[in-house]
């Protein structure tokens, strides 16, 4: 198992994402202090996430397409 984790230190929305290749949860934590758990995520699209210009819209044009654990 292998747990991947990001901090986002240029985003105003995300704080950090963390991605277990083993379950294919993606837990993306946000500023306010809260997180939430997707499952079913494939680690190309974490990658995606940590690697996009802009974390925040590249999650919010996702997260509608991602299930909450």
């Amino acid at each position: 198992m292998t747990i991947y984790n990001h901090t986002f230190e240029k985003s105003s929305f995300l704080d950090n994402a963390s991605y277990n290749s083993e379950t294919m949860e993606l837990t993306v934590g946000f500023q306010n202090g809260k997180s939430y758990a997707y499952k079913e995520v494939a680690y190309n699209t974490y990658t995606d996430l940590i690697n996009a210009k802009s974390a925040g819209g590249y999650f919010a044009s996702i997260k509608n397409n991602l299930v909450l654990k």
